[in-house]
């Protein structure tokens, strides 16, 4: 049976000492010993592109690199693309391509991905929808043409859980805010001489793709089909919500107005959880999820806890070992302030969760009392549950509440999903926090 690959993209500020030097050691490996090729792999574009890793068993043995527009062309681009030795041949090596393809559809959409790609390789990647552009020249002794696409957003999973745009489109009579929701706009920051389009608005454009699919959604759904006079009338109505669109943000709405971000974010965390709806739980597997979960299930189960969340994991580490030493002054005084504060005494494990969220409940159902979790990290942060005291019952027989333990197994899924969405936007994006808080 092949192994499964684990697929992670990570800026390179967010790459460890280990992760880069393992990185830089199989391309040296593949590149430079393998293909007896001097050249200088530090070519200094590390620093600004995204790092894509593929492991096996924990270990990296496939990694490719997306450079970002404007620096080795218009467009983004791909490059050091590697599987291990040990793992040719397999089907790895397409794996990451096309999640890396995936990644750039979404991070820069409408943009052509090219590629400087060994000629020996040129049926590969056509087989991928690359295309070749221009002649053969030599790149450190190698012959090399350059190959493009236009990638489209698929359904296929990125890392453990797919990144997903919202599909919903708010129907016409909330234009403005449903068009608001700007990863999926119909206007693109994207090369207008490189793509077809039907409209222009200043420096932006409205596809020819994203309005032939507005016509065909029409036309599937009217029962006469389209009329003669939809084509002209469809752009109109789309260039003015871009227009709408384009005046909402200059007079900072997506900024300034609670509502207007309130929906925006309801309907992300809505589009990013969705894929639970489609997931299939067999009853196996719910009484798996039950057994390792019976004190949730107890039919009075009460927890007496304090979580309290710490910026670092060092931090975390440190106050652990003041709590077990007697130091709770010291603990508490480390913790993130803004903490949410569990209400004293005993709760119903059910009101617990809507203070800490299930997978800090479910944690805390399997400690003793008097006792200290390790950190937990969740929502950027490391988290350590003191719990006092929690209350036993006779847990119900599985078949008599097994529609409760598929709502909860539900539940605690999309906190899974949703975390690991926001670890993963954490490492597309730059974020710097104000030491002066």
């Amino acid at each position: 049976m092949q192994a499964e690959i684990d697929i992670s993209i990570v800026r390179f500020q967010n790459l460890s000492i280990d992760e880069l030097y393992a990185i830089l050691q199989l391309r040296q490996e593949v590149f430079i010993v393998e293909q007896d090729c001097p050249y200088l792999d530090a070519d200094g574009n590390d620093a600004s592109s995204f790092h894509l890793i593929g492991r096996i068993g924990g270990e990296i043995k496939a990694y490719l690199r997306i450079v970002p527009p404007g620096i080795k062309y218009e467009g983004p681009s791909l490059g050091r693309v590697i599987t291990a030795l040990s793992i040719r041949e397999q089907g790895y090596g397409k794996a990451i391509l096309l999640s890396a393809l995936d990644f750039v559809a979404q991070k820069y959409p409408n943009q052509e991905v090219s590629i400087s790609a060994q000629y020996r390789l040129i049926k590969y990647y056509q087989k991928l929808g690359f295309k070749e552009v221009g002649e053969i020249y030599l790149e450190d002794d190698i012959d090399h043409i350059k190959m493009t696409i236009l990638p489209a957003v698929s359904k296929r999973k990125i890392f453990k859980t797919s990144y997903k745009k919202p599909s919903d489109y708010f129907a016409m009579g909330g234009l403005l805010l449903g068009a608001l929701l700007i990863v999926t706009s119909f206007i693109e920051d994207i090369d207008i001489s490189s793509m077809s389009w039907v409209a222009k608005i200043e420096d932006k454009v409205i596809s020819r793709d994203r309005f032939e699919q507005y016509l065909d959604s029409i036309d599937q759904t009217r029962a006469s089909g389209l009329l003669k006079t939809d084509p002209e009338r469809i752009l109109e109505r789309m260039i003015d919500e871009e227009l709408l669109i384009r005046r909402a943000i200059d007079l900072g709405y997506l900024d300034n107005n609670p509502q207007v971000r309130s929906l925006l974010i309801q309907k992300m965390i809505e589009s990013i959880l969705s894929e639970t709806d489609t997931l299939e739980i067999d009853d196996t597997e719910l009484e798996v999820f039950y057994n390792s979960n019976k004190d949730f299930f107890l039919a009075n189960p009460k927890l007496s806890m304090e979580v309290l969340r710490f910026s670092s994991l060092d931090i975390a580490l440190t106050s652990k070992k003041s709590l077990l030493e007697g130091n709770t002054q010291l603990a508490f005084e480390a913790a993130d302030k803004s903490a949410i504060r569990l209400p004293k005494g005993l709760l119903p494990a059910t009101k617990t969760r809507e203070y800490v969220g299930p997978t800090l409940t479910s944690i805390a159902l399997t400690m003793e009392p008097g006792t200290i979790s390790d950190p937990v990290q969740m929502d950027a942060g490391f988290h350590l549950i003191i719990l006092y005291e929690k209350s036993f019952d006779t847990p119900k027989p599985f078949k008599s509440i097994i529609d409760q333990v598929r709502a909860e197994f539900l539940k605690q899924k999309r906190d899974e999903l949703l975390q690991e969405y926001l670890i993963n936007l954490r490492k597309w994006y730059d974020i710097t926090k104000s030491t002066d808080l």
